[in-house]
């Protein structure tokens, strides 16, 4: 009896594997994890801890739900041949996550991730675009669609002109500010209706996924839900500035407007999905025989491909972890002239001093163990808000800035280095790194030096070009 129960809980186990083949989908995605959690961690910071990206903690629920029904659908099956397309996609992104997680480019990481899981469900699963897009759909977790906000922020500006036009208020746009008799508004990055964008993309698409085939009706779908919500970010910024006009300023909106703006978003979607159901289509599941064993030679090929390009792995290779990270709202009130600089593992300060001109220096030192841990940090910030940068100059491999705080003046170099190369130019020095990550160097050096001045900085920029002309870096 026992070796019969033993038998039938083995069959059972059997048949949960191969006739779900949701489990290999969760398998994949959290070994993946697993193995790469240096870029996991990249997105809870930039993604899931964003207000821009809140939605993102609906996004892995959703694609496993996806593949739940597509699964349900008889879509989600194994796959009985070897993918060559597949196979070549999955090592290219392998290959390009090693060399992007070395270098530290961050879109590059988070797009090769997505591509390792989206190739790897090539690798192991029948072919059809349904099965792709759940997995496509985690792009939406991916903080890269800041540069978005600019050009959105621009077509808000221009479209709030239009509509105050209508108003009969009066009113003077200059740049992102607007001008009316009761104050000024300034229609910043997060007033872009990025967030409603991004939303009506995640939202348009799912529709679509579970309810249309039809190209033709798909892209005008899509295009109605994308310029619904701009417009409806145009409408929200309409209105708030004319409650602020009636209002003379004084309206709770004035300083928090974000809820104001879903209260015309979800109606808008109300709209758009009753407009949907008029394009929608029979989406009759194709009937497929699922495979009952999994090609193991694929799965063998799948592991080796994620234990080589594993973060996890290569970043515990390096033994300084202790990473040094400080707030950058305290940084913001200083006075002093310091620079703020994130996740690095140790700095060297000194102060040499040239017949009567003192300066001080700073190196910081990243490893590289953490993704963020890079001289390029988005966060990273030469000198606080409270100093003004009057000028700025290259020479040679530095970057050269005047700064000025009430009486007080100042010049500040900068520079990037890795190996024994200095770099002025960003982008030089991340092509610098792609090179060098081949190798899996991730070693990098910030730089900074300040000058305080006396008058006019003309003595002190004669002492910065001779100390830099003899500067040595190690």
């Amino acid at each position: 009896m026992v070796i019969k129960s033993m038998l039938n809980n083995i069959t059972l186990i059997r048949k949960i594997k191969y006739n779900s083949p949701i489990i290999g989908i969760m398998i994949l995605i959290l070994l993946f994890m697993l193995l790469n959690l240096p870029v996991i961690t990249t997105l809870w910071r930039h993604s899931f801890d964003d207000g821009t990206y809140s939605h993102a903690y609906l996004i892995p629920f959703i694609t496993l739900y996806l593949y739940y029904q597509l699964q349900n659908d008889k879509l989600l099956v194994y796959r009985a041949h070897f993918s060559v397309f597949g196979f070549l996609l999955f090592f290219s992104s392998c290959y390009g996550l090693f060399i992007t997680a070395s270098a530290q480019i961050s879109v590059g990481y988070w797009l090769t991730s997505l591509g390792i899981i989206i190739s790897a469900i090539i690798m192991l699963y029948q072919y059809h675009w349904r099965v792709i897009f759940p997995a496509a759909f985690l792009i939406l977790i991916i903080p890269m669609w800041g540069p978005l906000a600019v050009i959105l922020q621009s077509m808000s500006v221009n479209a709030v002109n239009f509509m105050m036009s209508f108003t009969g208020i009066p009113t003077y746009v200059e740049g992102n500010f607007v001008f009316i008799p009761a104050g000024v508004f300034e229609i910043a990055g997060g007033c872009s209706g990025l967030r409603y964008f991004i939303v009506s993309i995640a939202i348009s698409s799912l529709f679509v996924f579970l309810h249309m085939k039809n190209i033709r009706n798909i892209t005008l779908f899509i295009a109605v839900a994308i310029m619904g919500a701009l417009i409806t970010n145009w409408i929200r910024i309409t209105l708030l500035i004319v409650i602020g006009q009636y209002t003379n300023m004084t309206s709770d909106l004035m300083v928090d407007h974000n809820n104001f703006g879903w209260y015309i978003f979800i109606p808008f979607m109300v709209i758009l999905f009753v407009f949907g159901n008029h394009l929608t289509e029979d989406l009759t599941p194709s009937i497929l025989k699922l495979k009952q064993k999994i090609n193991l030679s694929t799965i063998l090929l799948v592991l080796i491909g994620l234990l080589i390009s594993s973060t996890t792995i290569s970043n515990n290779l390096i033994s300084d972890q202790h990473l040094i990270s400080k707030s950058l709202e305290k940084y913001h009130k200083q006075r002093e002239l310091k620079p703020f600089v994130q996740y690095y593992t140790h700095v060297s300060d000194n102060v040499l001093t040239i017949e009567d001109t003192h300066i001080l220096m700073k190196t910081y030192n990243f490893s590289g163990y953490d993704l963020d841990a890079k001289p390029t940090f988005y966060n990273n910030k030469i000198a606080p808000d409270s100093w003004k940068i009057n000028n700025s100059y290259q020479y040679k491999q530095w970057n050269i800035v005047t700064v000025e705080q009430k009486a007080q003046k100042s010049l500040i170099a900068t520079t990037l280095q890795i190996n024994t190369q200095l770099f002025a130019n960003k982008e030089m020095f991340k092509i610098a790194r792609i090179k060098v990550g081949i190798s899996g160097k991730k070693a990098t050096k910030l730089h900074w030096i300040s000058i305080p001045c006396k008058t006019n900085c003309e003595l002190e920029q004669t002492r910065l070009t001779i100390f830099l002309n003899d500067f040595k870096n190690i």
